[in-house]
């Protein structure tokens, strides 16, 4: 029943409505669906790794946005872990934006090529040195994880 579901949810794009129970990292929360615990990736960001700089800034800005809040969710699809992806709301509020406006979030052009608007929020921010642009050199999750994989070889 379970998998109907989130197959229904995923074909559906509707949003739904949950409580955030935890946020893993400034893309990652945990919400209650249906009294089970239901992972959820942010669609169309990326944020710094928790072992990177500003990652743990990245997920207390997020966990202070809507931890043990109910949040709306749009699903655009499961992603190989299992989770969904989804852009998170909260009061009509686009999570996923607010991230890139603010910082703390990159634009993951690989899996959402078409969200120009993410490109430019995220540049906005670079240009204001919001968040994590204070600094220079930031270096993209995904190189992170890259450079990281290489090191455990």
């Amino acid at each position: 029943m379970r998998k109907i579901f989130l197959v229904f949810l995923v074909v559906s794009n509707l949003l739904f409505s949950y409580r955030v129970i935890s946020v893993s990292d400034g893309d990652t929360i945990t919400i209650m669906m249906n009294g089970e615990k239901q992972k959820i990736r942010l669609y169309g960001v990326d944020t710094p790794e928790i072992n990177q700089s500003f990652g743990t800034e990245a997920k207390q800005f997020l966990s202070d946005q809507i931890l043990n809040r109910d949040v709306e969710i749009e699903v655009k699809d499961t992603d190989r872990y299992k989770r969904l992806v989804a852009i998170v709301y909260l009061n009509d509020r686009s999570m996923n934006e607010l991230l890139l406006k603010e910082g703390w979030a990159w634009w993951y052009e690989a899996y959402a090529k078409k969200e120009y608007k993410y490109k430019e929020l995220q540049e906005q921010a670079q240009e204001k040195k919001r968040g994590m642009w204070r600094n220079k050199g930031n270096i993209p999750p995904w190189e992170f994880r890259k450079m990281k994989k290489v090191k455990t070889k």
